[in-house]
């Protein structure tokens, strides 16, 4: 299924099979996608690329997803989407636990392709619909 626009999605996680596995699913739905495999390498790809959507593993070594996050909704020039992908259980208080603090959404390990499709295209169509006038 083809999006229009083609939007820019960037996923991080320093499990390459998770990353990659993730990567090509959304980019089989139309999505320009870029895998990276650190919180570090996000924070450098989401300056180059400004994506739309981010989809950032919580627990990576040198700079962690909450880390990651801040400095990527800090640099977003025109907002940004931010999933955090997380195997960790976290207080069932929800989205607005401390835990996912600066997140729009957050994905439980292992993430059902559905869900995350479903996500993600629901996120950018909310997205885009607050951007236009």
């Amino acid at each position: 299924m083809m999006q229009s626009p083609p939007y820019q999605v960037l996923i991080a996680d320093d499990d390459r099979d998770t990353a990659d596995t993730m990567g090509d699913l959304l980019a089989l739905e139309g999505y320009r996608v870029r895998v990276v495999y650190g919180g570090l390498q996000a924070v450098e790809a989401a300056r180059a690329l400004q994506p739309q959507l981010v989809v950032l593993d919580i627990d990576m070594p040198v700079l962690d997803g909450h880390a990651a996050a801040a400095a990527i909704r800090r640099d977003s020039t025109g907002g940004v989407v931010l999933i955090a992908h997380t195997a960790a259980v976290l207080p069932s208080s929800g989205a607005g636990s401390a835990a996912l603090t600066g997140f729009d959404h957050c994905l439980f390990k292992p993430a059902d392709s559905g869900r995350l499709c479903a996500l993600v295209a629901s996120s950018l169509a909310a997205a885009d619909g607050q951007r236009r006038p």
